[in-house]
């Protein structure tokens, strides 16, 4: 029943978390063995990742739009200035490898909650966390300094954020009064349909 697959039912913060706790465990795993490797140093003027680490120490050094190929796109820059800045230039891979940890178990998790709010079964939100949660390649970009993991934590979030607020003027609840004693839910497909027609919740029939 939809009204079991609701925030306040519980079932799916459990989901969340266990799926959420494999997610961290398989990244810092991988941390730990990527730590003793070559290639968790990056090459200087090889690859994206030095450009970032050098954007970092332009930031940490007080310029807030540093100079260079990611002028226009400082966010991940200014994050990794931030950390520098904290932390220190020794620390810097080791500290935004764990945040990438951090905000990739976080992602994980708001798969299952949006999944869930999309009206899908537990069983799918779960499948769907999993199937994150051991992605590789989301693995991998986790752990060293590329912008891929907070990229994608930011869209999942903003989607997330989007399906609790009130749609033109609507609650976006999942329950709908029908003119009796008693509100019906909406079946997930009809959620589905309203959201990807701009948000508006027709009255149920019957």
């Amino acid at each position: 029943r939809m009204q079991e697959r609701t925030e306040t039912d519980g079932w799916w913060k459990r989901t969340e978390l266990w799926t959420g706790a494999l997610a961290l465990l398989v990244r810092l795993w991988f941390l730990g063995r990527l730590v003793d490797s070559p290639f968790f140093e990056p090459i200087p003027g090889g690859n994206d990742r030095s450009l970032y680490v050098a954007l970092a120490q332009q930031v940490a050094q007080g310029s807030i739009f540093p100079q260079g190929v990611f002028e226009y796109m400082p966010l991940y820059p200014c994050l990794l200035g931030l950390i520098q800045a904290v932390c220190g230039a020794k620390l810097l891979l080791y500290c935004a490898g764990l945040l990438g940890v951090l905000l990739d178990t976080a992602t994980t998790m708001l798969i299952v909650r949006l999944a869930l709010r999309c009206g899908a079964s537990r069983a799918a939100a779960a499948l769907g966390g999993l199937l994150y949660a051991f992605y590789p390649t989301a693995i991998i970009y986790s752990a060293i300094t590329m912008p891929n993991t907070l990229n994608v934590f930011l869209l999942t979030l903003f989607a997330t954020v989007c399906l609790k607020m009130p749609l033109l003027g609507k609650d976006a609840s999942l329950y709908t009064s029908t003119g009796g004693d008693k509100p019906r839910p909406y079946t997930p497909n009809q959620i589905t349909n309203f959201r990807c027609r701009g948000g508006v919740y027709p009255r149920p029939m019957g």
